[in-house]
């Protein structure tokens, strides 16, 4: 609570229940510090029928809809990707409330309260599915890497040894563009594929000429020939690749950064530029307890006893507990 006086914002990402046995609720720190801004991040908000179920990122992205738009036509709901998009997008959400919530007592003076779930904004990253069964009362179904209204669009092998590249066609004007550059302008005029509705349709034998076409080049030389016809093209880089990639070099997107424990490392460097003030590098990430006496003695007043009597009692520290007992 000595924190809490001198503090902005708290955020918990407990269970709903948690902070009331902890005595650490809105009610609790409010009354330590009116102006506070509180955010408590739960799986599926505080009020409603779910709000006491526990979840990590797995549970809601299956229960926002997420994972049944992302296999790829050829298994069930076990063949998804474990990475949990919805981890992202709630931090990024909880941020940009954090900073309305900030703006708003800049304006009035006071605190607020924020009740944010995980479940609710990771909808809305499947509006146009949401929308259609709105509109359509239609269940849409995993796509895989196509769409809906271009076509020809996927992921295809190319030389090497898993390597692969993507494309997207957006209109008959851009169809007639690949033709040419993969060599067989002739399916322009094809029946199959005249024009995007026909292409959609018969997508699977529009795949077989360009994986001929992807299958005898590098994924570079692929990208290149379609970005220079104005076509949209990505190759699927591994960790190596973006490392030694040219343009995430020269626009200084990464970052050697010493860590005390770690050493000297790699890291991604901040994803935007400021032209009007310069910014500073990364910190390495926190060692364990690293800040402990700032933000216990310099911002919540504690005495050098108390700090003391908090690492006799394993409270606080810079050695994780139970180290050397592990088996």
């Amino acid at each position: 609570m000595r924190v809490i006086k001198v503090s902005h914002v708290f955020l918990s990402n407990q269970a709903v229940g948690v902070a009331e046995q902890l005595g650490i609720t809105y009610a609790d720190v409010s009354r330590v510090n009116p102006d506070i801004i509180y955010l408590t991040s739960t799986g599926y908000g505080r009020t409603g029928p779910y709000a006491r179920r526990v979840a990590m990122g797995n549970t809601i992205d299956a229960a926002a809809g997420l994972f049944g738009l992302r296999d790829y036509g050829d298994g069930d709901g076990t063949s998804v990707s474990p990475n949990t998009h919805c981890d992202s997008i709630a931090a990024v959400t909880n941020a940009f409330a954090i900073l309305a919530a900030i703006y708003y007592r800049q304006k009035t003076g006071k605190g607020m309260f924020i009740d944010a779930s995980m479940v609710e904004p990771s909808m809305s990253h499947i509006g146009e599915a949401i929308m259609d069964y709105s509109m359509n009362k239609r269940i849409s179904q995993s796509l895989g890497n196509r769409h809906a209204s271009m076509s020809p669009q996927g992921c295809y092998r190319c030389q090497g040894e898993d390597e692969w590249v993507t494309l997207s066609i957006a209109s008959d004007k851009e169809w007639r563009r690949f033709t040419s550059v993969i060599g067989k302008p002739q399916l322009a005029e094809d029946e199959r594929f005249r024009n995007v509705t026909a292409r959609v349709k018969n997508q699977d034998d529009l795949d077989k000429y360009i994986k001929e076409w992807t299958e005898n080049h590098t994924k570079f030389e692929i990208v290149e020939l379609l970005q220079q016809a104005g076509i949209a093209s990505g190759m699927v880089s591994n960790n190596a690749d973006i490392y030694r990639d040219p343009h995430i070099i020269e626009r200084g997107c990464l970052e050697l950064i010493e860590h005390p424990d770690a050493g000297p490392h790699t890291y991604a460097a901040r994803p935007w530029k400021l032209k009007k003030t310069e910014i500073p590098p990364r910190r390495h990430a926190p060692c364990l307890g690293e800040h402990n006496e700032y933000v216990l003695r310099e911002l919540a007043g504690l005495t050098r006893e108390e700090y003391s009597e908090l690492e006799k009692e394993g409270i606080i520290g810079t050695e994780p507990l139970g180290t050397g007992n592990w088996t």
